[in-house]
């Protein structure tokens, strides 16, 4: 202690039992000793106070950034552990800030973090106090693959969902996701039960282009997995809105997992924006009419066909497959304006021309069907 500073170390505020320490000359320490309030001499029942005193505030995570920094001078990152160890307490903040203080001081090794990160999830209860360490690491410093992996699979640990995702969502904030990283983020994953919770690391993985196709079977899983339409289509969205030419080895997952969608609604919004990105194609017909199929509702089914044919140069394989879809599409009203938006478009030649006609004669309403068939007549006189 410096000369002229002092410290009360007491365990309460009225007839308590304290110690008063004052710095002298010297780096000598003067020790003055109260019982219930009334001045005794500083014996062994006044050291064995004091030393219990400290231990509780030892305990209670006090000066646990200068005891980290002399136990790291003194044993390194072992010397650490052990008192972490040695403090027997169950109090998850006082071993957070204890390790707190080692992942900013030490530069840790990755057998170093391995063993951090297990005592971590198995010494600590506390999901929070757990995310807050986790958080750390990925923040602290720059961390190789190895790393950042470990801390993936100690956040699959965590019980909480909310806490999970801000962990995975700060694993994958770097600019480049490796296929493995990726795979180590979706395991984790599998213990996220909570769609809104998952829908965020999902749709990171997309924007940083960690779906190709060593990772979508995995990736497309854990989508199929989500109990929200809404949320799955916001990731499929960002997957089949990831700039350049789509090609068939994602089109084709993201597809077969939007036939997998409970809502019509959310299934035609995304088929639609596959149509604007110009991603249906020969290639990838099958997997789209599969999932349009899937559309039981005529609305839903009928404005994704219409746009469909819309897009210019569809070739007459999509045109027959439109039109087998359209035996699908219910409602008089809606399989007419199918079949009249196409016929603007397309001419019906040979085999498209015969589906078109048994398309439209399916057409229950009587006035709605000789529309479509006296419109074929009129196209095919132009």
């Amino acid at each position: 202690m410096e000369e002229g500073a002092t410290v009360t170390v007491s365990d309460g505020w009225v007839f308590t039992d304290r110690v008063e320490l004052r710095g002298l000359a010297g780096g000598q320490v003067a020790r003055t000793f109260f019982r219930s309030g009334v001045a005794r001499p500083f014996d062994a029942d006044a050291q064995a106070f004091l030393n219990a005193s400290l231990q509780k505030m030892i305990r209670s995570g006090m000066f646990a950034t200068e005891r980290v920094t002399r136990l790291l001078q003194k044993g390194g990152v072992e010397a650490v552990l052990a008192e972490v160890e040695r403090l027997r307490t169950d109090s998850n903040y006082v071993k957070r800030v204890y390790y707190s203080a080692l992942l900013a001081q030490a530069e840790l090794t990755t057998a170093q973090l391995t063993r951090v990160l297990e005592r971590v999830t198995t010494d600590m209860t506390s999901d929070h106090e757990r995310a807050v360490l986790l958080l750390q690491v990925l923040g602290a410093r720059a961390l190789v693959e190895d790393q950042r992996v470990l801390v993936a699979r100690a956040a699959a640990r965590l019980n909480s969902d909310h806490e999970q995702r801000r962990v995975l969502e700060a694993a994958t904030d770097i600019p480049t996701l490796s296929p493995r990283l990726v795979a180590a983020v979706l395991d984790a994953l599998q213990t996220v039960n909570s769609a809104h919770e998952r829908s965020p690391v999902l749709r990171a993985i997309a924007r940083k282009g960690g779906v190709t196709a060593q990772t979508s079977e995995q990736f497309m899983a854990a989508v199929v997995a989500m109990g929200s339409a809404h949320e799955q289509r916001q990731v499929l969205a960002v997957v089949a809105g990831q700039p350049g030419p789509s090609s068939a080895a994602i089109t084709a997952p993201v597809l077969a997992a939007t036939g997998k969608m409970s809502s019509a609604h959310e299934k035609s919004q995304l088929l639609l924006e596959l149509i604007a990105k110009a991603a249906i194609t020969d290639s990838t017909a099958a997997s789209f009419f599969a999932a349009v199929n899937s559309i039981t509702s005529s609305h839903e089914r009928g404005r994704v066909l219409e746009a469909l044919v819309a897009r210019p140069s569809v070739s007459d394989g999509l045109v027959a497959s439109v039109l087998e879809s359209a035996k699908g599409v219910t409602s008089s009203h809606e399989r007419a304006r199918l079949l009249l938006r196409l016929l603007q478009a397309h001419t019906m030649t040979g085999a498209t021309r015969a589906l078109f006609i048994d398309v439209a004669e399916g057409i229950s309403s009587p006035s709605e069907r000789n529309q479509v068939l006296a419109a074929l007549v009129l196209a095919e006189r132009r």
